[in-house]
């Protein structure tokens, strides 16, 4: 079999193999922190990324967007001299919002802690943030400027170290430094943050300026106009979106305490719900986030040269992928969620909502996917549009329903599904008018969740028969490994075979 280096999935199973590696890395830190701080100081940490989320879209996100999918176009018409100037004119622009944005923030820090995330404690952890920022920024647009130049390697291999150092710096300040309050506890997590991005920014910085020379050129006309086009869509989007969903995160415990819970247990329960139950069912994820990193590069070079067919086969090889690889995450946690979560975490409650949020992965997979599809087509704001609408219906339920005694958390949750599936559907009727592409129904939704649903059944009878004759942590594994076998097995005897579906082949 002849791989062909500058295809999609080329690109997406090296990034693949490299998030796997960075996730495991990741949940293994996660799960460290759950041992060595309360589920409290998770809570005010999950307070905190709100803010920085806010302003990395604001400032980050159009920026990474449009150096990749314009380094790819440029190369596709042959105009390499363009794409140095792509970089640095990006990097120029980022510093200056960067600035501007962190200074601000630093300045009104106390008010944005006591009033509007409700907690002073956070203050010295906010401020902390924004060195994050700003070296977090510089390493994605370089990042994204190898995405879509074609190599794949360097960021690779820089995501796996960062984790190392940040996993190294943030458990070793916590085991040294153990005399301290909930407060300093967030911030000498996110002074950890700050050690791995000097790291992975300054490497980055590095192999960039040793290769650009095989980039010369200067500014091409409307250079400045073009990244703006496609990055101020992106940035306004994603701050939307992200004020949206960081409404959630906050009004969550203050929607909690008004339904008659304790602060702390508030605290507690989001803890809990992010920093737990959520990273166990997106680690499964990691399998098709590299997809997504080199979709719209790809997708970029195809529209560039006029070839909708090209598009069209792209989109679809990546939503089956997605789908085949999403849907059976419900099969294997719902019957498991409240075991993992007590073996993983040392508490059952991780995997309390399991099923509900299992579902809401799964229907998130495809929304991104679909989103990405958009975003490489060069149709952002339809994107932008379907995302804001799904996040404000989440919103809505947040507000409303966990307020509502008997309800809690069970009213984000709701909203969760309900705007997440609203969002997906509305990505892929758009996808469907703009590039032709059609729904292929039989493979990327009845064979899998026939698979699924057997799989299911499977998990839940060899879990309760092997942990009735033994202890629970092979009784889990060995039922994970046999639903995944049986789910393999089923989608195999329907047509569908996953060693296809990672194959490397020129055309996809």
């Amino acid at each position: 079999m002849r791989i062909d280096r500058g295809s999609l999935l080329y690109g997406a199973s090296i990034l693949t193999v490299s998030n796997i590696i960075s996730q495991l890395l990741g949940f293994i830190y996660r799960v460290a922190l759950s041992r060595l701080i309360t589920t409290e100081e998770l809570g005010l940490y999950q307070m905190i990324m709100p803010v920085y989320s806010v302003v990395t879209a604001f400032c980050v996100s159009g920026f990474t967007v449009a150096v990749s999918r314009l380094s790819s176009e440029y190369l596709a018409l042959g105009k390499t001299d363009a794409v140095r100037a792509l970089v640095r004119r990006c990097v120029r622009f980022f510093l200056v919002i960067t600035i501007v944005f962190a200074m601000a923030v630093v300045l009104f820090s106390h008010g944005i802690s006591t009033s509007i995330l409700g907690d002073s404690r956070t203050r010295t952890a906010l401020v902390c943030l924004m060195p994050v920022l700003l070296l977090t920024g510089i390493e994605n647009i370089y990042k994204n400027h190898f995405y879509g130049v074609g190599r794949i390697i360097p960021p690779a291999i820089t995501e796996i170290i960062e984790m190392l150092a940040r996993m190294s710096a943030v458990i070793g300040m916590l085991l040294v430094f153990r005399d301290r309050d909930a407060g300093h506890t967030v911030a000498l997590i996110v002074i950890g943050m700050i050690f791995c991005e000097i790291f992975s920014s300054v490497t980055l910085f590095v192999i960039y300026r040793r290769s650009r020379g095989r980039l010369t050129g200067h500014f091409p006309e409307g250079l400045s106009r073009k990244i703006f086009s496609v990055a101020v869509p992106i940035a306004l989007t994603n701050v939307l979106g992200n004020l949206l969903s960081s409404a959630n995160s906050i009004l969550i415990p203050a929607r909690l305490v008004a339904a008659g819970w304790e602060r702390a247990d508030a605290l507690s329960a989001l803890g809990v719900l992010f920093g737990m139950t959520m990273p166990m069912l997106t680690l499964p994820m990691v399998l098709i986030v590299g997809l997504g990193l080199v979709m719209v590069p790809k997708l970029s070079e195809s529209m560039a040269r006029g070839d909708m067919r090209a598009v069209r086969r792209k989109i679809a090889k990546a939503m089956l992928v997605v789908c085949t690889l999403s849907m059976p995450i419900a099969a294997v946690f719902v019957p498991l969620g409240e075991e993992l979560g007590r073996l993983i975490f040392g508490r059952s409650a991780a995997g309390q909502y399991i099923a509900p949020l299992s579902i809401c992965v799964t229907l998130s997979a495809i929304q991104g996917i679909s989103g990405t599809a958009l975003n490489g087509i060069d149709k952002q704001r339809f994107s932008a549009v379907n995302f804001i609408l799904g996040d404000a219906v989440q919103l809505f339920c947040t507000y409303f329903f966990t307020a509502i005694p008997g309800v809690g958390l069970r009213g984000f949750i709701a909203g969760q599904l309900f705007g997440t599936a609203l969002t997906m559907t509305l990505n892929l009727i758009c996808v469907r008018r703009q590039t032709g592409l059609e729904i292929r129904w039989r493979s990327w939704l009845i064979t899998p969740l026939v698979s699924s649903a057997a799989a299911y059944f499977a998990v839940k009878y060899l879990f309760a028969f092997f942990s009735a004759r033994g202890p629970a942590l092979p009784a889990v594994l060995f039922s994970m490994i046999f639903g995944v076998l049986i789910y393999s097995g089923l989608l195999y005897l329907q047509g569908i075979r996953i060693s296809a579906l990672i194959r490397l082949r020129a055309k996809d």
